[in-house]
Parts: C-alpha cells; structure tokens; sequence
C-alpha cells in the first residue's frame, strides 16, 4: 500500500487557541518555570563571579602607577623567565611580582 503525501499529512494537525483565549499570565508562569528548571548550579554561579572578580582585579593591578615600569623591567631582563634560577632578595622586584 503506498501512501500520499495528504494520507500523511492527515494526522498533523496542530491545534491552535484562539487569541481570545490566550491566558497571558498562565504562559508567563510557564516561562518562569521552565528557567527556574535551567538555572545552573550554584558552584557555577561562584565560579563565573570569582572569574569576573580576578579580571577586575588584575585590570586594576596592570592599570596601577609603576605597572608598565616594573612589565618593562621584567621585559629588559636577561633571561627572565618562568624556567630562570632564583635571584637574590635584593635583586627581587618585589613590587614588580605581584605585577
């Protein structure tokens, strides 16, 4: 038996409402329930503000009085670098570290 594309389409009707009928709060609950239900989790929450936290924070360290001194301090270096031998505390830039 082959079937036609009308003998398909048959069953498919949607059902619609009338806009008369429309219940505008009942749907704004539905709306509200369904992303109560999608919320992300606390931890993620915590996480994304602390991200948003350091990004403030290290802004306002690169942004400081002296920060591009103490960046081109470190830039001019010889050998500076993550893998470099510790240096005397003398020779430390303390004040550039945090920079």
């Amino acid at each position: 038996m082959t079937l036609t594309i009308d003998d398909l389409l048959a069953d498919a009707y949607v059902p619609t409402t009338s806009p008369a009928a429309f219940d505008v709060g009942a749907a704004l609950r539905r709306l509200a329930a369904d992303a109560a239900q999608t919320a992300p989790p606390p931890d993620m929450a915590r996480a994304a503000q602390a991200g948003q936290r350091l990004g403030v924070v290290s802004r306002w360290v690169l942004n400081g009085p002296g920060a591009a001194g103490h960046v081109g301090q470190l830039a001019e270096t010889e050998g500076a670098g993550p893998h470099t031998p510790l240096v005397e505390e003398e020779e430390m830039d303390v004040a550039g570290a945090l920079v």
